[in-house]
């Protein structure tokens, strides 16, 4: 498949999940359901691998969905602000949160500002170094 990331216009990523502009992957991480972390990623698989490589306890990719890169932006903003004001906050990008309600709390966001969620399909997909 031709990279068009090099061509300076979208990657193969982008263009796999029917974007014509460059998108990001916005997801929910968690900590044995116990807490959740709401961000976003070129390639949540890598970033996942990112953060367990720092932490004792498994991480695991719980949803995932893509939009355009502004957008996905500001969603997550827009997430992050809603549960620090009901108090969920924990650190950072980490929220006392199930992740089910989570995701329920982005897809009522995105909906809201009328963001269309594209299921990503390889949240889970980590490159293996041969």
């Amino acid at each position: 498949m031709v990279n068009w990331l090099q061509k300076g216009k979208i990657s193969d990523l982008d263009f796999m999940h029917g974007f014509t502009e460059p998108s990001l992957a916005i997801y929910v991480m968690t900590i044995n359901g116990l807490s959740s972390k709401i961000g976003y990623s070129t390639n949540p698989g890598l970033r996942c691998g990112g953060l367990q490589t720092g932490s004792v306890d498994e991480i695991t990719i719980f949803w995932a969905a893509r939009l355009p890169a502004a957008q996905a932006r500001k969603l997550e903003k827009m997430c992050h602000a809603a549960l620090k004001k009901v108090g969920r906050h924990l650190r950072g990008e980490w929220f006392r949160i199930h992740p089910s309600v989570a995701t329920d709390v982005i897809k009522r966001l995105a909906e809201e500002a009328k963001f269309d969620l594209v299921p990503d399909l390889f949240f889970g997909y980590t490159p293996v170094n041969h």
